[in-house]
């Protein structure tokens, strides 16, 4: 190894075993790397992103994506484009209706 001051190269854990305890966004580009994205964190990890202001994200609207989505319910497009955050901040949903 070149470099094992950049790269953790004696971990105690696999990455995957973090898994559960992450959560990323949903700013992926394309459907395909969504699904990926939810076979591997799982639906509920995953949050609505956006590269606001910069012009990197998704075009025409946030959330394009995760919409058109032909595998997701639309219980899942529901909690990745609004209902997820709730539980990544540690709130009640219901406290805000």
């Amino acid at each position: 190894m070149c470099r094992p001051d950049l790269c953790a190269y004696a971990c105690q854990h696999a990455p995957k075993d973090y898994l559960g305890r992450i959560w990323t966004d949903s700013l992926v580009h394309d459907d395909r790397a969504l699904e990926f994205l939810v076979s591997i964190v799982g639906k509920n990890r995953i949050l609505l992103g956006s590269d606001y202001p910069f012009p990197l994200g998704e075009i025409d609207r946030e959330g394009k994506i995760v919409e058109q989505a032909t595998f997701l319910t639309d219980q899942d497009k529901a909690d990745i484009l609004a209902n997820n955050v709730f539980s990544f901040v540690g709130k009640d949903r219901a406290d805000y209706e």
